[in-house]
């Protein structure tokens, strides 16, 4: 199994994960595509991902990992599965132009050998706090307890990222330009999460900030991989009448022949 499997980063020497494609088992064909995000990325990360020496990582694990972490174990599914790189579409916003702006983003030079956990933020007063960075936990916690997909209780998500030692000499609701000042210090801690992108407009040189949802983009491409994994599948049980999981056991260079095969017969 270990000679299926794809080092993240890509560089020898710095391997942190080892993943195999997705999708590969049969079982994958079950991930649905539709669950909250935070549990989507994790159960990616437990079928997917393994440690250095080839062991599986435990779900718990998974959900403790800072919401970096687990990027960059999205990211090392995504290089084994979709290839090195992937693109994000923006739209030009020279009302003139308004072309559509096509960005290859190359996977490793998002990789990140060791990603921050936590920081030391200093806080409008001018006091050094300690904090964490989120992790899948929170990202959960949030999804659920979030009043509406444009209301959240950012104090209180906030609070929850500080030091419990450090909470006690802290205003009881923190006021919104420290949870700005927090936001900021996060954003430069885990620059990946909320990626923002300079361009050139290519059609007519209009200067671009492109805001780049790259966990989103890596579950995009990981979709399309299943649903094209779907695709075959009916396509061959329609001529073969094979099973799902018959199908779905063949390597893909066969199935690849199969369609090939039937393609020619129906031109």
């Amino acid at each position: 199994m270990k000679a299926a499997l794809v080092q993240w980063p890509p560089v020898s020497g710095k391997e942190r994960f080892l993943s195999r494609q997705f999708p590969s088992p049969h079982s994958d064909l079950d991930i649905d595509f539709d669950m909250p995000r935070p549990a989507l990325v994790t159960e990616l990360l437990s079928s997917c991902l393994y440690r250095i020496d080839g062991q599986t990582i435990d779900v718990q694990s998974l959900w403790n990992w800072t919401v970096s972490e687990r990027l960059q174990g999205l990211l090392a599914i995504a290089n084994a599965s979709i290839g090195t790189s992937t693109a994000a579409v923006a739209v030009c916003s020279n009302a003139d132009c308004r072309e559509r702006v096509e960005l290859e983003l190359g996977l490793s030079g998002f990789a990140d050998e060791e990603p921050v956990t936590s920081i030391d933020w200093l806080s409008p007063d001018g006091v050094k706090i300690p904090c964490r960075l989120p992790t899948g936990q929170d990202q959960l916690f949030w999804h659920t307890h979030a009043k509406s997909e444009r209301e959240l209780d950012e104090a209180l998500f906030a609070e929850c990222l500080i030091d419990t030692t450090a909470r006690e000499s802290l205003p009881t609701l923190l006021p919104e330009d420290w949870i700005d000042s927090l936001g900021s210090a996060l954003n430069i801690a885990d620059p990946l999460t909320a990626l923002n992108l300079d361009v050139s407009c290519p059609f007519c040189d209009q200067a671009l900030r492109v805001d780049v949802d790259l966990e989103q983009l890596l579950l995009e491409g990981l979709r399309l991989q299943q649903r094209r994994l779907i695709e075959q599948i009916h396509r061959l049980a329609c001529s073969y009448h094979w099973s799902e999981n018959d199908i779905a056991a063949l390597p893909e260079w066969r199935r690849e022949r199969y369609l090939s095969r039937l393609a020619v017969e129906f031109e």
